[in-house]
């Protein structure tokens, strides 16, 4: 029995060895492990002909309780749509005209009223009034720049010397008869007037008469007359409205 025992175990430690020896020899060998992966690359490098494949770069990581903010966002252009300018048109030159100027005459009213403006009493009428010391109503009085002189209605018309010199005395009276005044006054001079073509002039005595016109008080020679038929009892000349006044005979009393 002890003899089979120990046959049986040496059968078993051959076997044994047997087949340790048997997959020694036949095992695999396995391949060499490849290196290690230093990092991950950014880029893959790509053949010659290939170009470069961008890698997307990984997310950070978010920790619990952590706002991630949102990515920005590039703002979109709009695109610029040109668009086409119109045709340029060619204007052919013509040579400036100048508006013909129709001169301005002396009898022109628009005359009067530019000299006016450097004028104390502006534009005048035809007719204006004028008024005398000791009477409260106005004379009226016609004006013409024809005339030389101015003159009033005048009657009782007398001459005499006093103290060496010419004095007239004369009365002046209202057309309505209510108010009259008599004057004693040195003669300013005999003036000779001729009225009509052909016809004999006539000597008139001339004195100055202080009066108002508008807002100026004046002194200036008056020839004494008859004018009971004419329109005015007074005539008003160049002697007064000169340097005083433009006339423009399409209005009637302004002052």
């Amino acid at each position: 029995m002890k003899l089979l025992g120990l046959l049986l175990l040496f059968f078993a430690v051959g076997v044994l060895l047997l087949m340790t020896g048997c997959f020694s020899t036949v095992s695999p060998v396995s391949p060499p492990e490849p290196p290690k992966d230093p990092g991950t690359p950014t880029h893959i490098i790509p053949a010659p002909d290939q170009p470069a494949i961008p890698v997307p770069e990984s997310e950070p990581e978010v920790k619990p309780g952590q706002i991630v903010p949102d990515p920005p966002v590039e703002p979109k252009s709009e695109p610029v749509v040109a668009h086409p300018l119109p045709p340029v048109v060619p204007i052919p030159d013509s040579p400036a005209t100048a508006t013909p100027q129709t001169p301005l005459t002396k009898a022109d009213p628009l005359v009067h009223i530019t000299a006016s403006t450097d004028l104390p009493l502006g534009i005048i009428g035809e007719s204006e009034v004028i008024h005398l010391p000791g009477f409260s109503v106005p004379f009226e009085a016609r004006v013409d720049t024809g005339a030389t002189t101015s003159s009033i209605e005048a009657t009782d018309v007398s001459s005499f010397e006093r103290d060496g010199r010419k004095w007239v005395r004369f009365r002046v009276l209202s057309r309505s008869g209510a108010e009259e005044k008599t004057y004693e006054l040195p003669v300013a001079r005999t003036v000779r007037i001729k009225q009509h073509a052909g016809s004999e002039s006539l000597l008139r005595i001339s004195v100055l008469l202080t009066f108002r016109i508008g807002h100026l008080t004046l002194e200036r020679e008056f020839t004494l007359t008859d004018r009971s038929h004419f329109e005015y009892p007074v005539l008003i000349g160049r002697n007064i409205i000169s340097g005083l006044a433009a006339v423009d005979p399409s209005r009637r009393n302004v002052l």
